[in-house]
């Protein structure tokens, strides 16, 4: 199966020069950074590339720089649920188009519905999908994200801690 490349998917939006590709990609993370969403590569944060000398001459990293908001027009109508949700414009913008299919233009993944209208899906289909694609947003559920964000740092930590106890050296023998 071929790997879908963001690089692909830019040219397919007649976003070409690579400039304006790390624009766009600093837009839609200052987006979903003012949306409450978190930055999962903290070795080097939007902060860290705006303050880079290679960088902080872009749009997007300016003060008053325009920042998009989450927008479910703008969702349904963006290029990634079309290609999922329109078989013919599938086969003529995707990627790959050999994997167009009408049966998944049928039925497209729950990002690309619109507010309001449920995920046709039978459960043996949500068996075979994996965790992202067959899910419920957590920021609908505050208190129980909280909750599995506690319980996830909790059991990680009691990993690192069993792992160190079994891998340190042992002193005094």
């Amino acid at each position: 199966m071929p790997s879908w490349t963001v690089d692909g998917a830019y040219k397919k939006n007649n976003i070409i020069n690579q400039n304006d590709q790390m624009n766009h990609s600093f837009l839609t993370d200052r987006c979903m950074i003012n949306a409450g969403f978190i930055e999962q590569n903290t070795s080097w944060t939007l902060k860290d590339a705006c303050a880079d000398v290679r960088y902080r001459d872009y749009p997007a990293c300016k003060p008053d720089a325009v920042i998009p908001t989450p927008s479910a027009e703008r969702r349904l109508n963006s290029w990634y649920c079309k290609v999922k949700s329109d078989y013919d414009y599938c086969l003529k913008h995707a990627i790959a188009p050999r994997l167009c299919s009408p049966e998944k233009t049928n039925n497209p993944p729950p990002e690309c519905l619109p507010p309001g209208q449920e995920y046709k899906s039978s459960p043996a289909q949500l068996e075979q999908k994996s965790g992202t694609e067959a899910h419920v947003p957590m920021k609908d559920f505050p208190e129980k994200s909280l909750k599995l964000q506690q319980d996830m740092q909790r059991d990680s930590g009691r990993q690192m801690d069993k792992l160190l106890r079994n891998t340190a050296p042992k002193t005094g023998r």
